[in-house]
């Protein structure tokens, strides 16, 4: 309530809306907690499918546990809405278990029809013999594994990273930490930018832990890095710090003409991350279905085919008189890429059996290819065969190839 005249600065009404503690209690508990619980009665009337998500969240003493919900309905397109919140001390598979199918009796609604069930990739959620997945599918044998794809893509980047020579995700770190209590190392870099005639822009900090700050981190010291680079080696190896020196000493007697192994190796993640960072804010949005999700699977495997490493560091390799660095340095990007790939594929199937590749067919986004023999296969791979009748499906699959024919698509998906 607060926040209302800050919202709605041009309304005089707004302005004079005040409400303390208890009347804010009430409001919450008694007209918008029953409002915004109200979409369950839909997916009860409607019979309508629905995915569920959930994660533990500590706060002192208490574990909390949201469960949110996903569906579909013609009317409003994709929803997304808490379902509902509890406490849960025990945070075994069988007692988070049986909450949920608690939790989903309250509401009225059925297991039976939950597509799919999302969570972090912690050994309670999908242990692949004990866990709340395997629980819930004891019941519901047709339910997905929807895992944390944002947290996923998260995880193998930074696998990946183990594989190049350099520790840029370190670096970052390191270089952020040693300006941020001292503003005499500050104003001695700002002499360094005046040196080269290059405005000051403060280094970003990246946390470990956060999925999208490494990208921005990374830019920042790049754009700024002819003055940052500058400093340490001006430090002189007693003073700068031993990981930074490690990786500036290529450049330390003022050779210019030859990027550092650190520079390639940041112009690399630079590019490369563009992709994985695009993905997860894709992941999180509203929007996004899991028509999409091997859309990632695939550009990643095109560069490491094509062995694009970025522009920058093509032009950089190319120009390089040094052919034994060359080679490590392209062995170690395309180890980048395999070991991403290969963690990729332990969280997520994306086999040619496995359902993210069979329902490629209905993301028209990327003009996937629609015919009967494909929808059938996303039929079975979603093992939805008893639940359709597969002569409808080719009945719809004619008129849908009408709608492109007579809609002028020139590109049109069907065949």
């Amino acid at each position: 309530m607060k926040l209302t005249p800050k919202l709605y600065s041009d309304s005089a009404i707004a302005k004079l809306v005040t409400c303390g503690r208890t009347k804010a209690e009430a409001l919450v508990t008694n007209v918008l907690a029953p409002l915004a619980s109200d979409f369950s009665q839909s997916l009860e009337s409607k019979d309508i499918f629905f995915s569920i998500a959930t994660d533990a969240s500590n706060k002192g003493n208490v574990k909390t546990f949201p469960i949110s919900v996903r569906f579909w309905t013609p009317e409003q397109g994709i929803q997304n809405r808490v379902l509902d919140f509890f406490e849960q001390a025990a945070e075994s598979a069988d007692a988070v278990t049986d909450t949920l199918l608690n939790k989903l009796k309250e509401h009225k609604l059925s297991i039976h029809n939950i597509s799919a069930y999302s969570a972090d990739n912690a050994a309670v959620n999908y242990r692949r013999k004990h866990s709340i997945y395997q629980n819930l599918k004891k019941i519901n044998s047709k339910i997905l594994p929807a895992n944390c794809p944002a947290h996923i893509i998260h995880n193998a980047v930074k696998r990946a990273s183990n594989a190049l020579q350099t520790d840029v995700e370190t670096i970052v770190i390191k270089s952020f930490n040693h300006f941020s209590c001292s503003a005499k190392r500050v104003s001695t870099l700002k002499e360094m930018f005046e040196f080269a005639d290059m405005e000051y822009h403060t280094l970003l900090r990246h946390v470990p832990t956060r999925w999208l700050s490494l990208l921005p981190a990374i830019d920042r010291l790049i754009n700024t890095w002819p003055a940052v680079r500058s400093y340490f080696l001006s430090l002189g190896e007693e003073e700068c710090p031993c990981v930074l020196w490690d990786a500036l000493r290529g450049n330390e007697h003022g050779e210019e003409d030859e990027c550092s192994e650190l520079e390639v190796t940041l112009f690399f993640l630079q590019n490369t991350l563009k992709m994985f960072t695009g993905a997860v804010l894709s992941l999180e949005s509203d929007s996004l279905t899991s028509v999409e999700v091997y859309v990632l699977q695939t550009k990643l495997q095109q560069r490491k085919k094509d062995a694009f490493f970025g522009a920058k560091v093509e032009r950089v390799l190319l120009s390089s008189s040094v052919n034994l660095r060359v080679d490590r340095l392209k062995r170690k990007f395309t180890s980048f890429y395999d070991t991403a790939e290969q963690y990729l594929e332990k969280w997520f199937n994306f086999s040619e059996t496995g359902h993210l590749f069979n329902i490629q067919c209905f993301n028209l986004k990327e003009k996937q290819e629609i015919s009967y023999q494909k929808l059938t296969a996303a039929v079975s791979a979603l093992q939805m065969e008893d639940g359709l009748d597969l002569d409808e499906l080719y009945n719809e699959s004619c008129v849908l190839k009408e709608i492109f024919a007579s809609s002028g698509d020139t590109q049109s998906p069907c065949r």
